[in-house]
């Protein structure tokens, strides 16, 4: 259980930027967009559904110290959220919500 919260912290901290990006390119819809947007959030929750049913095949999963390498996954999450908070302050172009 306290990996979970853990995780989830980590999640919440790191997609909470994208949260608002979501929100605004749904106000924003038109004909440029062509329900892009709809197709990438409907194949982001098939491929996130089918993750948590493939982490239980032994033969995917990473053998060894699984503590360190939760941690070490944590830490990548943070590091790509650090590294995009990073270059918004250093970009503030209006192409930057598509990175």
């Amino acid at each position: 259980m306290p990996y979970a919260l853990v995780f989830w912290a980590a999640v919440l901290w790191a997609f909470w930027p994208e949260f608002g990006i979501i929100r605004r390119a749904r106000r924003e819809v038109g004909t440029k967009d062509a329900k892009s947007l709809q197709v990438l959030l409907f194949g982001q929750g098939i491929a996130s559904l089918a993750a948590f049913f493939v982490a239980w095949f032994p033969a995917l999963q990473f053998p060894g110290n699984r503590v360190a390498i939760f941690a070490a996954g944590v830490a990548v999450l943070i590091a790509g959220s650090l590294l995009r908070r990073h270059r918004k302050q250093r970009r503030t172009d209006a192409w930057l919500s598509y990175i």
